[in-house]
């Protein structure tokens, strides 16, 4: 039995822009979890103003800035 080649038939491989194309283009699960990761580090970062602000509006309290 001969096997055949897909050379034989004029297939090529793909370029990038055609494998993005037909992957879809850009990926957007990256890009959510970029922004959720920058959203927790932020949070991380400032969390004793979130907490005043949290208590503040709880207690009716105007803002302290």
């Amino acid at each position: 039995m001969q096997t055949l080649a897909l050379s034989n038939y004029g297939t090529v491989e793909m370029n990038l822009d055609e494998q993005k194309e037909a992957d879809g283009g850009i990926q957007i699960i990256p890009w959510v979890a970029g922004a959720i990761v920058a959203l927790a580090i932020s949070a991380i970062n400032n969390w004793g103003d979130i907490r005043e602000g949290w208590s503040d509006g709880i207690n009716g309290k105007p803002p302290r800035h």
